[in-house]
């Protein structure tokens, strides 16, 4: 395709489901993002046809050896701690167990997270697509707090929504209402610096976002976290109409 999503899938967020599963793909847009030059996490991708829903039965499937090799071995050239996901989700939620990878004994049990996850995440039909696999570098973070059993670090992340080449508008990541059942009120104290931005960085996001809007035709949504040294990474890119929208914006529709 070229370095541009074309324009003929700008209408692809309203096809069947099997198709938003192929643009929200990790190993679709990811590519893209290297080529144009942003600044987005290393990852190395996995793919395995093996059918792995039987890992929930205590079953070993065949072919899960070499696969579990396969994610070893990129481990290993990525370095601990890194991200673990799937093409589709990381179960970010459930942190320690499932996407933050920090002994690599612990593999098997995070890949047998995930695939429990692919499966809930869409209980009405099939699984969420699990073929592709991802092993990412983490990016160090400055966390407000910590959040979902107490594991999950919270730190500033903005998402942005792009159509028609340009950016439509902008959230913080995390409205206020994600942690109103955390046991630990802390975050309380830290949501309006979490929520905050200044001008120079909304500027700067502003740009980047406009930068990939060129790229993409139709409707995404694009995700920034801040490292801690300040400077802001890309880490997600997903279609605008599978993507949470504040309640109150205008473009939520």
């Amino acid at each position: 395709m070229g370095d541009r999503v074309m324009a003929e899938f700008k209408d692809l967020y309203e096809q069947p489901t099997e198709i938003s599963y192929r643009f929200n793909d990790f190993a679709f847009w990811y590519p893209l993002l290297k080529r144009i030059g942003m600044r987005t996490p290393k990852s190395n991708i996995i793919h395995t046809d093996i059918e792995l829903v039987g890992l929930l039965e205590g079953e070993m499937p065949d072919g899960y050896s070499t696969f579990l090799c396969s994610l070893w071995e990129a481990v290993v050239r990525m370095g601990l701690p890194c991200i673990l996901r799937t093409g589709q989700l990381s179960n970010k939620h459930g942190w320690e167990g499932s996407c933050y990878l920090d002994d690599v004994k612990k593999l098997s049990a995070h890949v047998g997270d995930l695939v429990e996850t692919s499966c809930m995440a869409n209980i009405a039909g099939k699984p969420f697509p699990y073929s592709t696999w991802v092993v990412r570098e983490l990016i160090p973070t400055i966390p407000l707090f910590y959040a979902f059993y107490g594991k999950m670090p919270i730190t500033r992340e903005f998402r942005f929504f792009i159509q028609a080449g340009k950016v439509q508008c902008y959230h913080p990541y995390w409205p206020a209402e994600a942690f109103e059942n955390q046991p630990d009120d802390d975050w309380k104290t830290h949501i309006d610096t979490l929520q905050a931005i200044s001008d120079d960085d909304l500027k700067e996001l502003t740009l980047m976002a406009d930068y990939v809007a060129g790229y993409f035709e139709g409707y995404w949504s694009v995700d920034f976290l801040q490292a801690s040294d300040g400077k802001w990474w890309l880490i997600d890119v997903a279609l605008g109409s599978n993507s949470y929208h504040w309640r109150d914006c205008k473009f939520n529709t």
